[in-house]
């Protein structure tokens, strides 16, 4: 079994984009907390908004994203819903891709 890497999620996830938005959920500061044991793999992340109209697309596409990583067995995607967003979490990446949508 291969020993997996924060970096190799968080990369993975960059390719998950916010559905409403259009900037990935890294780049928007979603991802809060990664933990990982033995192939199961727990993301604790926000929405940008509580009232999100598609947390179950954006739950579905970052198991998806994770779990065909080699080495991982199994992915919790849990919603923080003490955790407020804020523009102010987000990348400068982030911030740039948002900048050249408006």
């Amino acid at each position: 079994m291969t020993a997996i890497t924060k970096e190799q999620i968080i990369n993975c996830l960059k390719d998950v984009y916010d559905p409403e938005i259009g900037i990935n959920v890294v780049d928007l500061g979603l991802i809060y907390e990664i933990e990982m044991k033995k192939g199961a793999i727990l993301v604790k992340m926000v929405l940008t908004s509580p009232s999100c109209p598609l947390p179950e697309v954006v739950i579905s596409r970052v198991k998806k994203a994770i779990i065909e990583l080699d080495g991982v067995d199994f992915v919790t995607v849990q919603i923080e819903i003490n955790q407020r967003w804020s523009p102010d979490m987000m990348t400068q990446e982030g911030r740039r891709m948002l900048d050249n949508i408006q």
